[in-house]
């Protein structure tokens, strides 16, 4: 990923960014909430794809429910940057149908 640093007075330069892979769970996302199992220690971004179903999550430790949150669709990425924004990260299902969450866990230097 590319990321461009301003400095006053000076030309943007480019500033590019190494996200290490550090692990992946799948999780399933029910009728109650649910935040990730196995953050591995050294993650600072989860990169999350939603699968089979709708839900809402929520970053800041709050529980979301099926009409409060962030609205995510199936096959539609979630990036989360911040080990504490991905250990609040909470999600629910939006209807009957369980939703599957596929997260890679990455080192970003």
């Amino acid at each position: 990923m590319l990321n461009y640093q301003i400095v006053p007075g000076r030309q943007a330069r480019q500033k590019e960014y190494q996200d290490n892979p550090v692990g992946y769970e799948q999780k399933t996302v029910s009728s109650s909430a649910v935040g990730f199992a196995s953050i591995p220690p050294d993650a600072n971004k989860a990169v999350v794809v939603v699968e089979n179903a709708n839900i809402r999550w929520r970053d800041d430790g709050t529980d979301p429910t099926s009409s409060v949150g962030t609205k995510s669709y199936v096959n539609t990425t979630i990036t989360i940057n911040g080990r504490d924004r991905i250990s609040a990260f909470r999600a629910i299902r939006l209807s009957t149908t369980d939703a599957k969450l596929s997260i890679n866990y990455y080192d970003r230097k």
